[in-house]
């Protein structure tokens, strides 16, 4: 698998980017994607996924080894785990949107990832929200950009975005977080 993700990466900088991404990050991915998918070739795939979507976005990658690293390749290979389960489920009638919010407890593999205030508010939130807002304020990137590293539509990226802020002022208003 690293000989064909290397072959998708441009320049010198990039393969060692890419090798040393591989090296740190695929056991830890490969937990949090057979923690969600509970099955081992639906995690290899996510895990595939995830990597070619990190090397689509490498240059949103600074540092290999730090937490925002971390807390981005978290995100993609939630995502890419949920695909895979989307994916799988597709001629049945569950509602994905029910097993995001009551059946994946990720907080313990990412305890360090929210550091401040605002991303501590956001842990209130189910991941689906949580994802698109941290990607919006804390990588500061477009809806389109987004789109595209969780494989959703654009719409679907500002309606979550939408619902995120309403549950925040909600959560807010209750005095369940302090903005």
């Amino acid at each position: 698998m690293l000989s064909f993700l290397l072959s998708l990466a441009d320049t010198p900088e990039d393969k060692q980017k890419v090798e040393a991404l591989y090296y740190k990050y695929r056991t830890l991915m490969k937990y949090i994607a057979m923690k969600m998918l509970h099955n081992e070739d639906m995690a290899e795939d996510a895990v595939g996924d995830a990597l070619v979507s990190l090397i689509e976005n490498l240059d949103r990658i600074d540092e290999v080894d730090s937490v925002d690293t971390k807390s981005f390749i978290y995100i993609v290979i939630r995502n890419a785990s949920l695909n895979r389960f989307n994916k799988s489920i597709r001629h049945k009638t569950e509602n994905i949107e029910d097993f995001i919010e009551y059946q994946i407890d990720d907080t313990d593999a990412f305890e360090d990832v929210y550091l401040n205030d605002y991303f501590r508010c956001l842990t209130k939130l189910a991941p689906i929200y949580r994802d698109v807002m941290e990607l919006k304020t804390y990588y500061d990137m477009s809806t389109k950009d987004i789109a595209s590293v969780l494989h959703i539509s654009e719409n679907l990226v500002r309606k979550r975005i939408e619902r995120a802020r309403k549950l925040l002022r909600e959560l807010a208003e209750r005095g369940e977080i302090i903005v």
